[in-house]
């Protein structure tokens, strides 16, 4: 996620699910692919800002799991330190599932990152500056400056629907369990341990006024007629901060079927930490009809730390070198 040079909690800072950044002075180098998901027989694109004038950059694609070799591409900047619409992989059948990580390298600058899949699930978030998708949800889209500014304090709201998006979950049948994996940035790893990006998660209007995700008025039509209910957040007892008063909401899913496993850690690279957060539920529309195939959802909001809560330069405004990122896994086994 982009952005600029550190600053206090005060200040307004971008996100982005998937663009990452690095420092040289006050440039921030950013490297982003055209899409957050892709189906075989794709091609990613990636563009990037910030560089030096005409720097020699290398773009690495590395895949989890492995399949084959990483893919490299060598590059120019322009006369203004930029590139565009670069391809750097492209997607065959087996690689269905995986995950991908791009880095891009230059003479003076970088490591810098960026993170795509294929085939895995759409998520939403919400856009909150003017343009054409001013105060609406996006599904994966990045959020950056050009389309949202959040600070410190305060909640991204967030959605996750069975049906919405590339790469999405095909409807989910009532009576069946499933499980969804939540997995995004927490801490800043082994080198800034004590530095946090998402610190907990609440309701996803908590400090936004986004519109509702489900039920009447949603932007979703195949939303607006079905069973919305909500469930307490489940403290994280590693956070000593937090919204008690947090709720998922949830669409066409039961939540007296609805279990939480225990928050669990996720080393990423030196500069980020995750954290992981199962949910198991049944979906159900409500009408006892059992069997059928149901459109099911789930919406909260993650916090943005704070460095009044964490320390002086230690909340979301300087989270280190990697790329913060909100991910869903549908059973992750």
């Amino acid at each position: 996620m982009g952005k600029s040079t550190p600053f206090s909690f005060k200040n307004l800072f971008f996100l982005s699910l998937i663009i990452a950044f690095s420092f040289s002075g006050l440039i921030a180098q950013t490297v982003t692919t055209d899409k957050l998901d892709y189906v075989p027989g794709e091609t990613a694109y990636a563009s990037g800002t910030g560089w030096l004038p005409n720097e020699p950059i290398v773009l690495n694609v590395h895949e989890e799991p492995v399949y084959h070799p990483d893919v490299v591409t060598n590059i120019t900047a322009d006369a203004f330190g930029n590139f565009s619409n670069v391809a750097i992989y492209d997607f065959e059948q087996h690689d269905f599932g995986s995950s991908f990580t791009l880095t891009a390298t230059g003479q003076t600058n970088g490591p810098v990152y960026a993170y795509f899949t294929d085939g895995q699930l759409a998520i939403w978030a919400w856009r909150n500056q003017p343009g054409p998708t001013l105060n609406s949800w996006a599904s994966g889209t990045t959020i950056q400056q050009a389309n949202s500014v959040y600070a410190e304090g305060e909640v991204i709201p967030y959605r996750w629907t069975s049906i919405a998006g590339g790469g999405s979950a095909p409807n989910l049948t009532e009576g069946v369990t499933y499980t969804i994996q939540l997995d995004y940035a927490f801490a800043g790893g082994t080198t800034s341990p004590n530095k946090f990006f998402h610190d907990y998660l609440t309701s996803y209007n908590a400090t936004e006024p986004a519109s509702v995700p489900f039920g009447p008025g949603s932007d979703l039509a195949a939303f607006q007629t079905g069973n919305v209910q909500t469930i307490g957040v489940p403290d994280d007892p590693s956070v000593v901060v937090g919204d008690p008063s947090g709720v998922f909401t949830l669409f066409n899913i039961d939540p007296s079927s609805v279990t939480f496993g225990s928050y669990t850690i996720q080393p990423v690279n030196a500069n980020q930490e995750d954290r992981l957060l199962n949910i198991t539920f049944i979906p159900d529309d409500g009408d006892a009809t059992p069997g059928e195939t149901l459109n099911v959802g789930i919406a909260w909001g993650a916090h943005l730390a704070t460095q009044i809560d964490y320390g002086f330069e230690n909340g979301a405004a300087n989270f280190p070198g990697a790329s913060p990122q909100m991910v869903i896994d549908l059973d992750p086994s």
